[in-house]
Formats: C-alpha cells, sequence, structure tokens
C-alpha cells in the first residue's frame, strides 16, 4: 500500500542539500520524488525570478 504523504509516494527518494551560499547565508534544500534535469531547471529559473526581491547588500555591510 502506497501512503500519499504531501501527494508524493512514500518510497520515492527524498534528497537533502546543505550549502551555504555566503558568508551569513546558508540554505536547505529538500527534493521529493524523482529529481530530474528538468526538474532542476525550473527551480534554477524560479530563484533567478525571486532574485529581486532581496536587497543587494554584501555580507559585511549588514547590522549584525
Amino acid at each position: 500500500m502506497n501512503k500519499i504523504i504531501r501527494g508524493i509516494k512514500e518510497q520515492e527518494p527524498i534528497s537533502q542539500l546543505r550549502m551555504q551560499i555566503s558568508r551569513e547565508c546558508y540554505v536547505t534544500l529538500e527534493l521529493l520524488g524523482v529529481v530530474t534535469q528538468e526538474a532542476i531547471e525550473k527551480l534554477i529559473q524560479l530563484l533567478k525570478l525571486m532574485q529581486d526581491t532581496y536587497e543587494l547588500q554584501e555580507a559585511e555591510n549588514l547590522p549584525f
């Protein structure tokens, strides 16, 4: 019996990536299901679209 969790079958693979992307910023990415090159390309495009929602500021200029 295949239990569905968040629309993904339980037996499908989960990939977790954890990376430091700048001196003050870390990212944890969880990919559920079968990861394809097409899915990664869509993720890259989505991140590019979101890019301008964040300030262009170097980490050494941040107040913390």
